[in-house]
Formats: C-alpha cells, structure tokens, sequence
C-alpha cells in the first residue's frame, strides 16, 4: 500500500535533490553581464550599451525616487534584497534583452532562467506552488488521523501501528516545502542550504519508514534498533554539507543511494505480500514519473516569465499528496481488518463514530 506512494514521494525527494544545478551558468558568465553588474553597484543604475538608458534599481540609492510613492522597495527588504541582488536581476534582464535582438537563446543566471520578480519573489509561481504541497500534506495527515481515530474506537487494541512514524514524515515533508518557499522566494547561501538538507532529511526519514513499514516493525526496540543508525548517518551527512564542504556531487551521490535503495524495496514489497490496493501502484507510479518528465524538458519561463517546467512540476504534485495519505489511510483499514476479520468501509467507520455519539 503505502509502498506504491512513498516509492513515487522518495523519486520526488531524490529528484529534488539531484536537479539543482551548481551555481555558475552561461548568463552570468558573460562578461557583458559581469560589467553591467559592476558598473550598476558602483553608481546605482543598471544600462546597457545601445538598449535603453538604464534602470536605477529600486534598492540601490538614487535621486529620483520619491518618498512614499515608490511600493517596491517595501517587499524587496521584505525578501531580503540588496543593491548589488538588485543589480543583478535588472542587469540579467538587460543582457535577455540584448540576447533576443541577437537572436540568441535564453540563457540561465547561476543555475535559473532569467524569471520575472513579483512582490520580492524570485521564483514566484515554485515558491507558491511549494506552498500547496505544505498545505497538501497538513490536509492529507490529518484526514489519515481522522481515520485513525475512528478505527480505534472500533478496537483500541488493533490501532494503526504506524501513524506516530507517519506523522513524524509529515512533519519532514511540511519543513522540506517549507524551506522550498524560502528556497524559491529568494535564492541565497543560506536558503539553498536549507532547501538542499531539507530535501536530503526526507529522504533519511523516507528509509527510515520504508524499513518500519516493509519489516513489519511495532516494538519500540526494533524501531530503535533502525532509527539510530539511520538518524547518526543523516546527522553526519549535514555535518559534511555544512562544516566540512557543501559538495554537490557528494549529495547527489546520497540522493541516488537513499532515493534508489529504498524505491526498489517499496516496489518488491508492494507487489510481495499483495496488497489490497497493489494496482494503485501502477497509476501512481506512471503518473508522478511522468510529471517528473517536465524536469527533463526544462524549458525557460512562460507567461510573462513566471512558469517554468519546475513550477509546473509543484503545481501538480498535490494531488499526489493527497493519494499518499489516502493509501495510508486504506493500509489501516487492512490492518484493522486483518486482526478483526470483518471488512470496514468508509460508510461503516461513519456510522460507528456516529453511533458512539449516540452513547
């Protein structure tokens, strides 16, 4: 059951973590750029030979600014924004610019296509769409705890055994989007690391639960026995990201390992013990691979430069969110009926929960 959906969810963390580019690109690499920036941070406006005059960015000082009738700045700071970060995005739009009259191709500034600021936001349409996911995934636990709840009124005794880990993965996955959100809305040393082992923990968290839940694992020892060693690697994998060097190679060599190594089990698992919803597997399955095909075609931003293939790539994982927590939600009813030996619907845990508020 849940191995179906946690198999697609560690593609989705592993693909976080192995799609970041490093930092320099074609864009920023250009002397052009280089120069406009320059000149930008010393005297305060952005030109570029045979475009336009120039533009004086919104948080660089300058004369013609009138006080209380300038908005932009106010969410600039708000996000964190600098004169020389200010320079950088008009001068990269300039050089798009001279780049279109040359009939060149969109090029990418330190790892990202050239997108459009909106309120202060950097990635504006990712980093709301990471949003949904947090908000997928609060709705999605608590809709299995509801269920949860109810099968223990029916037997207190035969409760989901795993829920606590579940909702301990919860709490990963909303820090993970979280840190997306920052991550999108501006890209800077701090935040990239955050969103890099934000993404890396997950996948941590996602072994840890795949080896639970596959080994059929309930007593505290035994959890114990598997959480340990797993949380002492992961804490020495951010020691190494953090203190030691922050290697891009080294942490796409972890995401493969963690992301590959536990799928394969899910996958072996499901089809393994024959599980009531197995053929779910193979909708979720194709499906959230084939919303990862858009990280592939990688194409530079479209509607007024705000959506991209990542972008879109968030905006349609939520629903995926969704059936996750619902398939863990039948995994309880399977659980409960394999000890009960009665069959629950959904209509059957209504009406018990009614009818205790009945009593």
């Amino acid at each position: 059951m849940g191995g179906m959906i946690r198999l697609a969810f560690v593609c989705l963390s592993f693909f976080t973590c192995v799609t970041r580019q490093v930092r320099a690109s074609e864009g920023d690499q250009a002397q052009g750029y280089r120069g406009c920036v320059q000149r930008c941070t010393a005297v305060g406006r952005a030109w570029w030979p045979g475009l336009i005059d120039g533009i004086a960015p919104s948080m660089c000082e300058r004369a013609d600014v009138i006080p209380g009738l300038d908005w932009d700045p106010f969410f600039l700071r708000l996000s964190g924004w600098n004169c020389e970060d200010d320079c950088k995005y008009h001068c990269m739009h300039l050089q798009e610019q001279h780049r279109d009259l040359q009939g060149l191709p969109v090029a990418k500034y330190h790892g990202k296509w050239p997108f459009v600021r909106v309120l202060g936001y950097q990635e504006f349409c990712s980093s709301m769409f990471s949003l949904l996911n947090l908000v997928a995934h609060v709705v999605g636990y608590r809709r299995l705890n509801n269920v949860c709840q109810q099968l223990n009124e029916i037997s207190k005794e035969h409760a989901y055994p795993y829920l606590y880990l579940i909702a301990v993965s919860a709490l990963f996955n909303i820090n993970t989007w979280f840190w997306s959100w920052m991550f999108h809305m501006r890209d800077t040393p701090f935040t990239e690391a955050m969103d890099y082992l934000s993404a890396s923990s997950n996948l941590f968290m996602g072994c840890f639960l795949c080896i639970v839940r596959v080994g059929g694992l309930r007593r505290s020892s035994d959890v114990s026995a598997v959480g340990v060693p797993v949380a002492l690697v992961a804490l020495a994998h951010m020691f190494y990201m953090l203190l030691v060097k922050f290697d891009y190679g080294w942490n796409m060599t972890v995401c493969l390992t963690c992301g590959i190594g536990q799928a394969c089990v899910w996958m072996v698992w499901v089809i393994y013990v024959t599980h009531p919803i197995r053929w779910h597997f193979i909708f979720f399955f194709v499906g959230m691979h084939g919303i990862m095909l858009l990280e592939v075609l990688d194409f530079p931003p479209i509607m007024w430069g705000l959506v991209d293939t990542h972008s879109l790539w968030h905006l349609l994982t939520p629903p995926f969110v969704l059936l996750w927590y619902s398939f863990f939600e039948h995994d309880a009813r399977h659980n409960a009926e394999r000890h009960l030996c009665v069959v629950l619907s959904p209509d059957h845990l209504g009406r018990n929960k009614g009818d205790n508020k009945d009593d």
